[in-house]
């Protein structure tokens, strides 16, 4: 099972509506009530084992929202507004939050457990979980134009971020006397875990709802004529748009099956 249909929501803002909003909003009142961090010091709102064990159980919140300065925030609005959007149509509002807010969550009980004096702060674990909730979603959907003769797979994707900060960490801890910044940030534990978070959940999720789907009793086919105009003429478009690559397994099973009930086979 790859595709899920549109979720459906009561009328309202969208949760990646209201996540940007918040990002937003944060750094735009951090920047006009407090004055500049200095580089080595701990902004407001991060969170660390420090602080929620002097009980400030807020920072377990605020630091998904805390953002060291504008190019930081932008990073993250980037990929949260174009890695989000396909988690969001599928998903609806409620697995977006709950993605959301795991990324984030799991990417630092992996971090506190392996780097216990980590302060964190920023929404790449919430966005990376997002976008690889969209790639688990569409794993042979071609990210490159239609018409470029390269591809590339949102899973290639997907595995090329992962174990490009998997050897960042690694690199970081091998090299820790070096003096290059990327090597000594403390969020690439945040980054994989948030990863395997986004991507995990939406295979969890397929497979619930695949044993669901077992368990009822198959609806009666719907006419020829109906089924070829609701079903297979928008996998055509997206064929003919996008390419074979961007069908999922759910998709090429449903052109099989039109394939089949077109000319059926001969006695």
């Amino acid at each position: 099972m790859r595709a899920h249909p549109p979720a459906t929501s009561a009328l309202g803002p969208s949760a990646l509506t209201v996540s940007l909003a918040l990002l937003l909003g944060a750094s735009a009142l951090r920047a006009l009530l407090l004055p500049p961090s200095a580089p080595d010091s701990i902004p407001p709102g991060a969170v660390s084992l420090d602080s929620l064990h002097r009980g400030e159980w807020w920072s377990a919140l605020t630091w998904i929202f805390t953002h060291r300065d504008w190019i930081h925030l932008g990073g993250n609005v980037l990929i949260l507004l174009v890695g989000s959007r396909l988690a969001l149509r599928s998903l609806g509002n409620t697995h977006f939050t709950a993605i959301f807010l795991l990324g984030s969550w799991l990417g630092a009980l992996l971090t506190f457990w392996l780097r216990p004096d980590a302060v964190l702060i920023g929404a790449s674990g919430s966005a990376l979980a997002l976008a690889a909730a969209s790639a688990a979603l569409q794993p042979n959907l071609n990210l490159l134009p239609a018409t470029s003769r390269l591809t590339l797979s949102a899973r290639s994707l997907f595995l090329g971020v992962l174990f490009a900060n998997i050897a960042l960490e690694f690199s970081s801890r091998l090299l820790a006397a070096s003096d290059i910044p990327a090597l000594h940030s403390q969020a690439h534990l945040v980054h994989i875990a948030a990863l395997l978070t986004g991507w995990s959940y939406v295979r969890t999720l397929e497979h619930l709802r695949s044993r669901h789907t077992q368990s009822q009793p198959p609806p009666p086919q719907a006419p020829l004529d109906r089924f070829l105009k609701d079903q297979i003429d928008p996998l055509l478009e997206k064929l003919h748009t996008h390419g074979p690559s961007s069908l999922s397994r759910k998709e090429r099973a449903l052109l099989d099956e039109a394939a089949r009930r077109i000319s059926p086979p001969r006695p």
